[in-house]
């Protein structure tokens, strides 16, 4: 008979496993009469069951932890950053209310009520406001108006015109970027001005504000606490409190649109001196020392929002005590 290709050659199941029957039955039976207790003959042999196969199983080997993306190394240590800092707050504002109960704000005078009422009515103007923010909010206007002299309540019923407060950081910054939009006219550069219309929105809204006095309408915008973040660190930050928002944007109003106490040079002398400070630790804030009229706002800060010694404030800023002091501005007690 000629040989069939093997290509060709017709394959029968049936006719393997007869042939392979003997085979496998003779392996079994081989395997099957020398297997100990706790083992099952199979075609590898004699396998171990049960406890004996859970002692000879090898051991798994444990993956190597993966190593964090560098993102997620930042992420976490942004995430340790933040709690460190609002522990850090925790502390600053203990520390405030327990110097408050030693310093409490003087009673509201006359005048100072008329400065107050202005806060208090656009407290309650505002709907979106919670009852808790309209409590801390009315409290801490009262308190600042209560240490301002009478003085400062004059300038301040001269320089304002509008008092908003707003429910939470974007408000405030709103209200600074519509002055912004204002007083420049981005379109007039076309594709550039669109441009840096963008970068300079950007910056607002990455730099939120708890408050401001925008000097061209006299209109103060306030909200509640700010960040540390805000004005740096310096050995004069207790915590940024309500109180010390307020104080802080009123010492603006006190200096008036035309920065008439900042610009003076009895105030640029004291200022170069003991807020900027060359070469030295910053004794007031980082904040302080970006424009003369803010270190006076940041000193009407330390002045008017609590939690500072007085005797402690004139034996750092001596000169700046003194500028107060003769324009009838230095705080009740």
């Amino acid at each position: 008979m000629a040989a069939v290709p093997a290509a060709t050659m017709p394959f029968d199941p049936s006719a393997w496993s007869a042939a392979l029957s003997p085979f496998i039955k003779s392996l079994y039976d081989g395997s099957k009469g020398t297997c100990q207790q706790g083992e099952r003959a199979d075609l590898t042999g004699c396998t171990p069951v049960g406890e004996e196969a859970a002692a000879t199983k090898k051991p798994k080997v444990e993956a190597k932890p993966k190593k964090p993306s560098l993102l997620e190394v930042r992420k976490a240590k942004d995430k340790a950053k933040l709690a460190a800092t609002k522990q850090m707050i925790l502390e600053i504002a203990e520390r405030v209310e327990s110097l408050k109960e030693s310093y409490p704000a003087p009673p509201l005078t006359e005048v100072a009520k008329r400065t107050q009422e202005l806060v208090a009515a656009a407290v309650q103007s505002n709907g979106k406001l919670t009852a808790m923010q309209k409590e801390n909010y009315t409290k801490a206007s009262e308190e600042v108006c209560a240490r301002m002299p009478e003085r400062a309540h004059e300038r301040i019923a001269r320089h304002l015109k509008k008092t908003v407060i707003h429910a939470g950081h974007d408000g405030v910054t709103e209200a600074i970027w519509r002055n912004v939009e204002e007083q420049v006219d981005f379109a007039k550069y076309g594709e550039a001005g669109e441009i840096q219309r963008k970068i300079e929105r950007l910056k607002y809204e990455k730099n939120k504000a708890a408050g401001v006095f925008i000097l061209s309408k006299g209109e103060l915008n306030l909200d509640g606490p700010a960040p540390l973040g805000q004005v740096g660190m310096g050995r004069l930050v207790q915590g940024l409190t309500s109180a010390h928002v307020y104080a802080h944007e009123f010492g603006h109003v006190i200096d008036g649109p035309d920065l008439e106490l900042s610009n003076s040079e009895d105030w640029k002398a004291a200022y170069a001196e003991e807020i900027v400070a060359e070469g030295k630790e910053t004794p007031l804030t980082s904040y302080a020392k970006k424009s003369s009229s803010e270190g006076l706002a940041e000193f009407a800060r330390v002045l008017y929002g609590g939690g500072f010694r007085q005797e402690q404030v004139k034996k750092l800023f001596p000169k700046c005590c003194q500028f107060f002091v003769e324009r009838g501005l230095w705080p009740n007690s």
